[in-house]
């Protein structure tokens, strides 16, 4: 009965571990449909001052104040402009489509349906190193299923050994190490010489075994995702803030050329042509949101756990 009810939860584990594909494939969608719906309207905003620029720049060409080079070069930006709208508008639908396949339902639902991206505008906390180990450990669908197995060919292994000693009992098949954050396989078991199962006893040791190894290869890679997730998540936090202060120094510098241009001192153009830069930061920042939801993503699937709720690497009874 216990081997049973090792083999349920190992195959419960199982789906709980498919229900979180399906989640993270629709937060995948969702992410990629706000990336190509905030980059398309930063692109809208870059074509309305490009545009502005380029007639500019024909009322100079015409005064003789510039070459027709300048203006050509800024039509062909004006033009790249363009074009990349086009390409966030095919991602936009794209996402869209990817998002409806992973819900289940047909894209035509997802029409007059106002998504909420407010998740996506705000940075996710920082995350402890060994409670994201931890958590991995505790929460991993492919961890638990893999611990349920062992537990099952433990059970296996107490029957065998009951059919001849009913009075021989084995300890827990596994403890969590505090200290180096890992499930320890508790493999040995002594038998009296006169043993006259050992047989079977032999065969079901060498299953918990194997079950063992399978654990450890499990474990091993749950604690390497956890490791390269956080360490793309701490970079793409630290391109982030790099991303915000540029951006902030392109809007300061935007608004000492508009007090400039009020002055008399610049001209319409040259406004132009730092709003361009201004517009060009946005847009990086927006790509670098996007990369550090992306890197907080791949953390959420690491640790199968959402980062946004607390994490303590000291509780022992996680929820």
């Amino acid at each position: 009965m216990d081997q049973a009810q090792h083999l349920s939860d190992s195959a419960r584990f199982a789906i709980a571990g498919k229900a979180w594909q399906v989640r993270a494939r629709v937060r995948q969608a969702l992410l990629d449909l706000y990336a190509a719906t905030e980059t398309a309207a930063a692109l809208d905003r870059q074509r309305e001052i490009q545009a502005a620029n380029v007639v500019l720049l024909q009322r100079q060409l015409a005064a003789g104040a510039v070459s027709s080079v300048d203006v050509t070069q800024a039509r062909m930006t004006l033009d790249g402009i363009r074009m990349a709208i086009v390409d966030a508008e095919r991602q936009r639908q794209d996402a869209r489509a990817q998002l409806a396949t992973a819900i289940g339902i047909p894209v035509s639902a997802l029409e007059g349906v106002r998504l909420d991206f407010t998740s996506f505008t705000h940075a996710p906390a920082d995350v402890p190193a060994a409670g994201a180990a931890r958590e991995a450990l505790l929460n991993r669908a492919d961890v638990l299923s893999a611990l349920a197995d062992y537990d099952a060919s433990q059970s296996a292994l107490q029957l065998e050994v009951a059919k001849q000693y009913p009075d021989l009992h084995l300890g827990p098949g596994y403890q969590m190490d505090q200290g180096s954050q890992k499930w320890t396989m508790l493999l040995p078991v002594t038998l009296p010489v006169f043993n006259r199962n050992r047989g079977a006893i032999e065969r079901a040791d060498a299953h918990r075994a194997v079950a063992a190894a399978e654990m450890t290869a499990v474990q091993a890679r749950a604690l390497g995702a956890v490791d390269r997730a956080l360490a793309a998540y701490r970079i793409s936090a630290d391109k982030l803030a790099v991303a915000n202060q540029l951006l902030d120094a392109a809007r300061s510098l935007e608004a000492r050329a508009q007090a400039q241009l009020t002055a008399g001192e610049i001209s319409r153009l040259d406004l132009g042509l730092v709003q361009v830069e201004r517009a060009a930061r946005e847009l990086a920042r927006i790509q670098a949101i996007v990369e550090q939801q992306q890197a907080a993503g791949n953390l959420e699937d690491a640790m199968q756990r959402p980062v946004d709720l607390p994490i303590d690497p000291l509780a022992r009874n996680p929820q």
